[in-house]
């Protein structure tokens, strides 16, 4: 009995899913409540919503998502969620204070409002206490950052995810100026798994922040052979000289953790 009740320990899970050139991942709390981050790229051919994404919610036999965030309105963090939409109710969604306009959010914007799903602006500082145990804390950006328009990277959102002590973060495509912001937040930053911004680029991952956060686990979700030749050398350098296990998703696939609430494993 002593081990059912072991194995039966309340977990937090994540998976970073393996999407190509862009962001997707899925988070499951301990009370079975679903937030994903990012939903992965869309272009003539290849949707990761549908060909990815929404087979593995069936599959686990998810039909609703009580969160959904968009680190930022690129293609390659939102394309693939007029998919998920078509199949699966959202409770919520959540973007940082950006005026961006293009064509394909606007669209994205539009099925929202058809759907009625309730539209938050996710503001610098607040924590988000509907999923507990698991916290949601807005570490970023910077108000005036989000309203940039000549660089939507600035603008997007930096999450800390806390189960127990153990804690995911989350930085969009932020870039080293907007990390100099977050090191503001010292000792709070740090975190066992890092979705490393940006995808690798070089102008992310500066080595103030990455030893503030100081990750076990790095993931970086990218494409084989993409077009931004990402990663950069210099930044899994960065990443290998710290000592944490870097992973990517061009050469190894989608990756799951848990988080008993002391400390995260790897499963896949």
């Amino acid at each position: 009995a002593w081990q059912k009740a072991i194995w039966q320990k309340p977990t937090f899970k994540v998976i970073c899913f393996d999407i190509g050139q862009g962001d997707a991942s899925l988070l499951q709390t301990p009370t079975g409540k679903t937030i994903l981050i990012d939903a992965g790229p869309a272009s003539p051919g290849y949707d990761a919503g549908e060909r990815i994404i929404l087979p593995y919610l069936q599959r686990a036999g998810i039909k609703r998502l009580d969160a959904v965030f968009i680190t930022h309105p690129h293609l390659d963090h939102f394309g693939g969620l007029p998919s998920i939409l078509a199949k699966i109710e959202v409770e919520n969604i959540f973007f940082a204070d950006t005026s961006y306009e293009s064509e394909s959010f606007q669209d994205l914007i539009d099925i929202l409002q058809k759907l009625e799903v309730p539209v938050h602006i996710a503001q610098r500082g607040q924590v988000l206490n509907n999923f507990r145990p698991v916290k949601v804390w807005i570490a970023g950006p910077n108000p005036s950052d989000a309203k940039r328009q000549d660089h939507l990277n600035h603008a997007s959102l930096a999450l800390q995810i806390r189960y127990g002590k153990t804690a995911v973060l989350f930085t969009g495509d932020t870039e080293s100026p907007g990390e100099q912001q977050l090191l503001a937040y010292r000792d709070l930053l740090d975190s066992d798994l890092l979705q490393v911004g940006h995808h690798g680029s070089k102008t992310s991952s500066s080595q103030a922040f990455l030893e503030q956060v100081t990750p076990k686990f790095a993931v970086l979700s990218l494409g084989a052979f993409n077009r931004f030749q990402h990663p950069a050398p210099e930044v899994t350098a960065k990443l290998a000289a710290l000592g944490c296990d870097t992973l990517r998703t061009d050469l190894s696939g989608a990756f799951v953790f848990s988080s008993n609430g002391e400390r995260i494993t790897r499963i896949k």
